[in-house]
Parts: C-alpha cells; sequence; structure tokens
C-alpha cells in the first residue's frame, strides 16, 4: 500500500516555490498518496485539484516579517496554534508517517510532526542572510526540524550550513526543472508586446514575478531611468502580484516610476496567468533581486523562451546564466553599473538572439522537468526505503497533545 505523505505549504497562488510544490507532488503521486495543507484559494490549489489531490485548508500562520508587526502577532500565533492542533489531528487520524513541509516559510507542519514522533522533510526555496539573528533562527527551526532537508541550489545548502551543528541532517541538493513545451506553442506575441508598451524597433526588457522589496523592482526602475537617458529603443515592464500586507509595494513602485519621469517607459502590469506569452514578447529578462534569489523558476522560464538574462550576480543565478553566453551578471548594490550591463544589450539583436539559444540548451542540458521528477521519485524512493515505515514509524505511539 502506497504511504500517506502530508505536504504543508504557505501559499496558495502559483509562483516559484507554490509551481515547485506542485511538480513534486506530480513527480511523487504514484508512489505515495498526497494530502496537501495550503491556506487560501488560488492558481495553485486549483492546478491541485486538477491532479486530484486531496486539500486541507490552514489558516494564516506563515512566518513572514508583516505577522510579527504587533498588531499582527496575536493572531498570528493564535493561527499556528490551531494549525499545528490541526495537522496533529490529521497525522494521527489517517496514520500519515511523513510530513513534507516546502519552503522555511511553514513551522505547522514541522511542529505536528515532532508531537506525533514522524519525520519531516523541509524543502527550502529561501537564502535569508540578515538580520543575523533571523537568519541563524530559521536555520536552526529547519536543521533541528528534519530528518533530510532538500534545498533548491548550493548556495541555499551553504546558508543552511553556516549554522549547522554536529548530528544535523543531510542537504542535499536538487535543482528545479521546467518544462519548455509551452514556451513553443505561443501566439499573439505581438499583442503582448503592445500590452507591455513595446513597438517595432524597441527592446523590451523585463521582469515577471512576485512583488517584494527584496525582489529589486525599485533597483530596476533606479537603473531603467539610467538607460531610457542613453537609449531611446529601450522599454521596460513590470509584471507581478504582492503577499497579502504588501500592496503598498504597487503604490510605491508607481510614485518612483511618477517621479521618475518614466510613465511612458515603463508598464506596470499585476499578476498574470500568461507567463509563456508574456516571456516570448521580451527581448531581455532582467533578474534584479538585491538579495540572493535562491533558485528562481522564473529565470528557467526565460531560458525557455530563448530569452536572454540579465541576473544580479548572487544567489541561485550563478548556477544558472553562464555570463557572456547565456546572459550576463550585474551588480546588485550599484544602479549605474547595472544600467551599463543593460545597454550591452540594447544595440545587438543578434547577441540577444545568441545568448537565447544557449539558454534554451542550458536549460534543456541541466534544468527539464524530468531531470527533477527522477530527481524527486530517486530521492523520495532512497528516504521511504531508509525509512521503512510498515516497522519503524507506523509501530511508534504518538504523543498525546
Amino acid at each position: 500500500m502506497k504511504p500517506t505523505v502530508l505536504f504543508v505549504h504557505s501559499n496558495s497562488e502559483l509562483y516559484g516555490a507554490d509551481f515547485i510544490l506542485l511538480e513534486v507532488v506530480r513527480a511523487l503521486k504514484d508512489q505515495i498518496i498526497p494530502i496537501v495543507a495550503i491556506p487560501g484559494e488560488g492558481d495553485l490549489t486549483l492546478a491541485l485539484r486538477d491532479e486530484g489531490v486531496r486539500l486541507v485548508r490552514l489558516g494564516e500562520s506563515t512566518l513572514r516579517r508583516v505577522n510579527f508587526k504587533p498588531q499582527r502577532l496575536p493572531g498570528f500565533s493564535l493561527n499556528l496554534i490551531k494549525d499545528i492542533y490541526k495537522l496533529v489531528r490529521l497525522i494521527r487520524s489517517e496514520k500519515i508517517p511523513l510530513v513534507y513541509s516546502n519552503t522555511s516559510a511553514v513551522i505547522s507542519g514541522a511542529l505536528a510532526a515532532r508531537i506525533c514522533k514522524i519525520p519531516n522533510i523541509y524543502h527550502i526555496h529561501e537564502i535569508i542572510g540578515s538580520p543575523e539573528w533571523l537568519a541563524k533562527t530559521i536555520a536552526r527551526i529547519v536543521l533541528g526540524n528534519s530528518s533530510e532537508v532538500i534545498a533548491v541550489s548550493g548556495p541555499v545548502r551553504d546558508q543552511l550550513y553556516k549554522y549547522g551543528h554536529y548530528g544535523d541532517p543531510f542537504i542535499r541538493v536538487i535543482h528545479n526543472g521546467l518544462d519548455p513545451a509551452p514556451f513553443d506553442k505561443v501566439e499573439n506575441v505581438r499583442n503582448a508586446r503592445e500590452e507591455l508598451g513595446a513597438r517595432d524597433g524597441d527592446v523590451l526588457f523585463g521582469v515577471i514575478g512576485r512583488i517584494h522589496p527584496w525582489k529589486g523592482q525599485k533597483y530596476l526602475l533606479d537603473a531603467a531611468k539610467l538607460v531610457c537617458e542613453n537609449c531611446p529603443q529601450a522599454k521596460f515592464a513590470i509584471v507581478g502580484g504582492t503577499f497579502a500586507g504588501y500592496e503598498y509595494l504597487i503604490d510605491e513602485l508607481t510614485n518612483h516610476i511618477h517621479k521618475s519621469g518614466l510613465e511612458n517607459r515603463v508598464k506596470l502590469l499585476s499578476h498574470r496567468r500568461d507567463v509563456p506569452r508574456l516571456m516570448k514578447a521580451l527581448d531581455v529578462f532582467v533578474l534584479p533581486s538585491t538579495l540572493p534569489d535562491p533558485l528562481p523558476t522564473v529565470v528557467l522560464e526565460a531560458m525557455a523562451a530563448g530569452k536572454p538574462v540579465v541576473a544580479t550576480a548572487h544567489g541561485g543565478a550563478l548556477e544558472m546564466v553562464v555570463h557572456g553566453q547565456t546572459g550576463l551578471l550585474a551588480p546588485y548594490q550599484d544602479p549605474e553599473e547595472f544600467a551599463n550591463v543593460l545597454m550591452e544589450l540594447t544595440g545587438d539583436a543578434d547577441k540577444r538572439a545568441g545568448m537565447g539559444r544557449a539558454g534554451r540548451k542550458r536549460l534543456e542540458d541541466c534544468f527539464l522537468r524530468s531531470q527533477f521528477h527522477d530527481n524527486v521519485r530517486l530521492f523520495m524512493t532512497s528516504f521511504l526505503a531508509r525509512l521503512n515505515l510498515s516497522e519503524t514509524v507506523l509501530s511508534r505511539k504518538a504523543e498525546p497533545v
């Protein structure tokens, strides 16, 4: 009989870590019976239902800075207690032998697993470097409440090991993967370029993804102002939504565009589902993160679309972008130098096309969805075999709450 695995996740939308959770479930659903505990409704819940996955509704008990504001902390704490209690009851009633916590932002699953004395696997998609106390706290929560850890890139693994202790679980790197096929079936690209504010002869730079302070959209605007002063053909597009509680960031970006005089050069759009179409409409994809981005799925999407990538030179981008071949690496604290890197690609369409082709080949060589699925299945097969579920886990008696 297939074992049941409880997946606990922090978000119901369909950005990077959400998309990867969906792919993990798809990869494993022939080996296990998945149950996914998730807050709210969104694109991810719709996709999981399409896969026939059973869903459990959680409250808002995710580790985000906004939840630690004095006015929100009591509600967050109550939700966390309720979610842990709910998951403990589920684990016991369903005799679930394994919890899979997706992202370090979720702790309810790990704590429920500890109470029930069953293993927890953490799949980490974040690099938290500062403040130091928070980075250490999160790393110790992850390493102290896991039987094994999956990291999406070497930099993610190294950040966790920075706070490692003797006896901590092994951290395995499994790079994310993507199926490029949807990017080969795109229509109405010309219309998409017009939606993004570009016409024939323009060079369209774009960033697609969640809007967040460290994701660097404001940093890109600072560089865009300098690029636009020197390159009349340059246009920019920022596409994405925010976490609940961070909606003010949209107003900040809108005001920054206005103050910079970029209203006719920058298009700001909310979250979209037609990412392949929008990505194909770009000339250059930009990843302007000011903090290390672990292994951004959106870069894989740009590679699938055959677009050159300009990424700030830290985090997982160092393992994805080959500087000078598939794109360019840029500084993350110097808007003027960042602008200079962007301008290297404004006047050479052949160079952009060549980098895009090289990026697509690198995706096919290193980051395919099928490779990711194989690696996840191999990991889970090995883990379940070592766990020897029927004899070592199901025979344990859980502690009373």
